[in-house]
């Protein structure tokens, strides 16, 4: 019998997109990484079983990696690993009960308001004329993380730029107006 070895990344620089595959060929992303310190494929290390997720880095990107053994080991030692870990878990199931009722609850242009704070304020940095996300996003990623076509993604950034809320440049966004993106939320 084959032995698997199974191993976590943790990003010292760069991002991360974690997506998964459809039974028909369409790739569903699920989060973005991006900050140093941000760890993926954590759960095949817990459990042994296949992976639940694929990864792809977006750009330049530099990854630490550890081993399953040497990850219990860790946490054997340092209790207080074991904590923080559990902490990152729970954070990940609070996200994804938000995302799924996004997808169940709302339409496309407040599921990407939505996803806008979130990244401004994940990778936000604050400039003059309002919060810079400090991520290149292309429209397909974007419609991929709230669930939406291509097409439906970019027909709401062109009316959430229309309405000033926010500035697209190149594949970045800046936020504007997030108060008006958090009203969207709730309309």
């Amino acid at each position: 019998m084959r032995k698997r070895h199974f191993a976590s990344s943790i990003i010292k620089s760069g991002q991360v997109r974690i997506f998964i595959n459809g039974l028909d060929g369409s790739e569903t992303s699920v989060i973005l990484f991006g900050k140093p310190g941000d760890i993926f494929g954590e759960l095949a290390m817990i459990d042994g079983l296949t992976r639940s997720a694929s990864a792809v880095a977006l750009g330049e990107t530099v990854l630490y990696t550890m081993s399953r053994e040497s990850f219990r080991q860790q946490m054997r030692q340092f209790p207080q690993l074991a904590l923080n870990f559990m902490k990152i878990l729970s954070q990940r199931v609070r996200y994804n009960t938000r995302q799924v009722d996004s997808l169940a609850t709302m339409g496309v242009p407040q599921r990407l308001a939505r996803k806008l704070l979130e990244l401004a304020q994940d990778y936000g940095r604050v400039e003059n004329s309002g919060v810079f996300i400090d991520m290149s996003l292309t429209q397909t990623n974007l419609a991929s993380l709230i669930g939406a076509t291509r097409e439906s993604t970019n027909k709401s950034l062109r009316e959430f730029r229309k309405q000033g809320w926010i500035r697209l440049d190149s594949g970045q966004i800046s936020i504007l107006d997030p108060d008006a993106l958090r009203v969207q939320v709730t309309a």
